[in-house]
């Protein structure tokens, strides 16, 4: 497992990746730009070089289980405690993304998330 230094202030991506290698490096690159600080990734078995990929960056947390995701809540389990324990902590925001979307907001490319949650920290 990567060790992810998280900071205040951070923005905090949290996905769930079962064997996504065909796909895995497009949404990593895409969610770089507008997050840029720290990836929460939960891995589900696979077994096609994800996990590698994912290994090899230096802002992922890689989480790993061969855990069935179909059981009863599953998924929002996983994605509540890395929130509890990774962002709720240091009162970050945290974008949870299904690796098959792209978060879109106008300017959200070329500026990040900062500028856009900066207008919500209390």
């Amino acid at each position: 497992m990567n060790r992810v230094n998280i900071r205040c202030n951070d923005v905090i991506l949290i996905s769930k990746v079962p064997n996504e290698i065909a796909r895995i490096g497009i949404f990593y690159n895409y969610c770089k730009q507008i997050v840029n600080d720290t990836f929460l990734i939960i891995d589900n078995g696979s077994d096609d070089g994800t996990v590698d990929f994912l290994l090899s960056k230096s802002k992922v947390r890689l989480f790993q289980t061969a855990e069935s995701m179909i059981k009863i809540n599953g998924v929002t389990k996983w994605i509540n405690h890395l929130i509890e324990q990774h962002a709720a902590r240091y009162n970050n925001w945290c974008v949870v993304v299904d690796r098959d979307e792209s978060p879109v907001v106008p300017g959200i490319e070329k500026q990040g998330t900062k500028p856009l949650f900066k207008i919500y920290r209390p």
